[in-house]
């Protein structure tokens, strides 16, 4: 896999983060796991290069191709438009494929991972608009 990561960037060239999370990273995976990547854009670059015609699933597009992995065995988010429980879980179990600068991992890693209590806070926060919102729901 380290050896495509020229080939993506070459086709990624906004690219700055490139991780490997879940259960493939954790090391726990089985012959049906899917592979899961965490992508971070240098949005700039991203925008001077797709000129205004990004689609969501380029990126993804050219992971799949590159790794020669079908539809249903790739996920991708990018790590700017996801939750703070996942953002901790890749910062936690991710394994870096690729940086644009040196140490902007080590800088995630630092910013997401939650300790025990900041987990259990989250997790409050989170029940708590639920039960607001299916509470919304029945009136």
């Amino acid at each position: 896999m380290l050896a495509k990561i020229p080939e993506i960037v070459g086709q990624i060239p906004y690219l700055k983060l490139l991780v490997l999370f879940g259960s493939r990273a954790r090391g726990d995976s089985h012959f049906q796991s899917d592979w899961d990547f965490a992508v971070l854009f240098d949005e700039n670059l991203r925008k001077q290069y797709e000129q205004g015609s990004f689609s969501p699933c380029r990126s993804r597009g050219i992971l799949q191709d590159c790794l020669d992995l079908s539809d249903d065995q790739i996920d991708v988010v990018e790590l700017n438009r996801c939750d703070e429980l996942l953002l901790h879980r890749i910062a936690q179990d991710g394994k870096l494929l690729y940086e644009q600068d040196k140490g902007e991992f080590d800088g995630f890693k630092r910013k997401h991972i939650k300790n025990p209590e900041q987990l259990k806070q989250w997790r409050a926060e989170t029940n708590k608009k639920i039960v607001e919102n299916l509470q919304s729901l029945q009136q």
